[in-house]
């Protein structure tokens, strides 16, 4: 019965230090995170994730696709949240097309502040240039 317990003990131990470095990896943004933009690497994670936020928080209708590829349509919808954003007065970007630090930062804020919370907002945080 000892045997058991201790067995119990054990494998429990290792599923919380499991779930423990699982949770800490995934939700950790990485210093230099390539660009989002014409000219840059264009990581599918990252362009989804400015494609979603972009249509989440742009202030455009119909909503572009998000398929994590960098294109025409991804370019004017992030430009389209720039200048939604400057002439809001919520965030002094500039109106690029590129998701650098300051639009990166902006949009994980704005999902902060809307209650996105999950999964989704863990990925993007580690996938979009940042400075939180």
């Amino acid at each position: 019965m000892k045997l058991r317990r201790t067995s119990r003990a054990a494998v429990s131990l290792g599923v919380a230090a499991l779930s423990l470095f699982a949770f800490t990896g995934t939700a950790q943004a990485t210093a230099d995170m390539p660009y989002v933009g014409y000219g840059y690497p264009n990581l599918p994670a990252a362009v989804r994730c400015a494609q979603d936020f972009s249509n989440l928080f742009g202030g455009y209708w119909p909503p572009i696709i998000v398929d994590g590829k960098y294109g025409p349509d991804t370019n004017w919808a992030i430009k389209q949240f720039q200048s939604h954003m400057v002439r809001t007065g919520q965030y002094n970007l500039t109106v690029d097309g590129v998701v650098g630090k300051a639009t990166g930062s902006a949009m994980l804020q704005l999902a902060w502040q809307a209650g996105i919370r999950d999964a989704r907002y863990g990925q993007c945080y580690a996938a979009l240039p940042n400075t939180l």
